[in-house]
């Protein structure tokens, strides 16, 4: 189990991440109120208030319907 979290968290820090600063972190850095899904000192710290965001940002047992990917990516056309 150690190693898939760790792995996990690599994967976010080298692929996810960088997008979602790019894309997200203007107005999702916490300096906002009640939108701060992407506020942290640090990357860690943003990897949790990820996956810890109410309402829930990121859905782990079904992650296509994450509100993630619902209300942001749009499809490639």
């Amino acid at each position: 189990a150690q190693r898939a979290q760790a792995e996990a968290r690599r994967l976010f820090l080298e692929k996810a991440l960088p997008r979602l600063a790019a894309a997200c972190d203007v107005c999702h850095n916490g300096s906002r109120l009640n939108i701060g899904f992407m506020a942290g000192d640090n990357d860690i710290a943003k990897h949790d208030a990820l996956m810890a965001y109410q309402p829930t940002v990121v859905n782990l047992d079904a992650p296509g319907s994450s509100r993630l990917l619902t209300k942001v990516v749009r499809p490639v056309q």
